[in-house]
């Protein structure tokens, strides 16, 4: 029999300061806040001249810094109806710029190799654009969210450290193939359609691939990877639970007992035997399981990875949460999702 170690926490003091505690929610904000600095470090080094912006992803024509102020330069018109009805509108200037508003990045990967004959994909991290919206002319009609300028992704070590260029990579895969189970994405430069309208990972231009850091694909790879955490530690515990209740030695335990009301509740159920007489009721009790989506909150340390019905980040002292081992989670879990919690977050 497959002896899985569970843990039940019950907000133990000592346990909280090694604790690293996350919702689907501080998942995207986390990831949404290192992102966005990394957006800024772009736009400044190409304004300091550290880096060189170039047009597209092709990577052959260089921006100049002029040009690169002239691109991000909207204006916003304001009627003057208070004097002559001829008199022109005002028209006034602002200059783009991510510290203020940040849209997102545009990750592109290219082929290492072309082969008709193979399904395999063979990609590199070939650049990354700063995304922004400009406007037509001298109006206030906004043209889609658009690359802005593209950075050679051999460049990026002049402006960002190692940790980031190691984030940049590991969302770039992530948000660029449906290997890694991220349904729902939108990797699209243009991100102003609804967010309803999802469409498949995966971009391609000819043999290109692109990824979107953007709101909605950074929040829909967040919710995607806090459920599918849930959903393996929820299943292995349940599976325990059972094993454990069909263990004479183990079925009366108080620890089994307390997984048990962690992981199941009573319903109430009304029983009509006699489908000919509706007036004939039997009241039943059922112990149902409690589904994944009750869990709010991941929490690990150097030992155990758990779920918790609390949505508190917080130390609060009746969070219970009920855990694995990390080394079973390792054997359960795809190797890219360990990596991916436990090296950012």
């Amino acid at each position: 029999m497959k002896n899985i170690l569970t843990f039940i926490f019950l907000g133990l003091a000592f346990t909280v300061n090694s604790q690293t505690k996350l919702t689907s929610a501080s998942m995207y904000d986390s990831l949404n806040a290192r992102v966005y600095r990394i957006e800024c470090a772009l736009y400044d080094g190409v304004v300091s001249g550290k880096i060189k912006p170039y047009k597209d992803d092709s990577l052959t024509s260089v921006y100049s810094l002029q040009m690169i102020k002239d691109l991000s330069t909207v204006y916003r018109s304001v009627q003057n109806s208070w004097n002559a009805t001829n008199e022109p509108d005002s028209i006034y200037e602002t200059s783009l710029n991510p510290h203020v508003q940040g849209y997102g990045l545009l990750t592109v990967l290219k082929p290492t190799k072309i082969d008709l004959n193979s399904i395999e994909d063979n990609y590199t991290f070939s650049s990354v654009a700063v995304l922004y919206q400009p406007t037509v002319g001298r109006t206030n009609i906004k043209l889609p969210i658009q690359p802005w300028f593209y950075i050679r992704y051999a460049e990026l070590s002049k402006v960002l450290t190692s940790y980031q260029i190691t984030l940049l990579t590991q969302l770039t895969k992530m948000l660029s193939s449906d290997k890694y189970l991220c349904w729902g994405m939108r990797d699209s430069s243009t991100v102003i359609s609804p967010a309803s309208a999802f469409f498949a990972p995966g971009v391609y231009n000819g043999f290109t691939k692109t990824a979107a850091l953007n709101f909605y694909n950074l929040n829909a790879l967040a919710k995607n990877c806090f459920e599918y955490s849930v959903l393996i530690i929820h299943d292995e515990l349940l599976s325990t639970l059972d094993r454990f209740e069909k263990d004479s030695t183990t079925k009366e335990t108080n620890s089994v007992k307390l997984l048990k009301s962690d992981l199941t509740h009573p319903v109430h159920i009304d029983f009509y035997p006699n489908p000919q007489d509706p007036t004939i009721k039997i009241d039943s009790i059922v112990i149902a399981r409690v589904a994944p989506e009750e869990f709010k909150k991941i929490v690990w340390d150097a030992q155990s990875i758990g779920i918790s019905k609390n949505e508190s980040v917080r130390n609060e002292e009746d969070d219970t949460i009920i855990s694995l081992s990390r080394n079973d989670f390792l054997k359960i879990a795809p190797a890219w999702l360990p990596v991916f919690l436990w090296y950012n977050f």
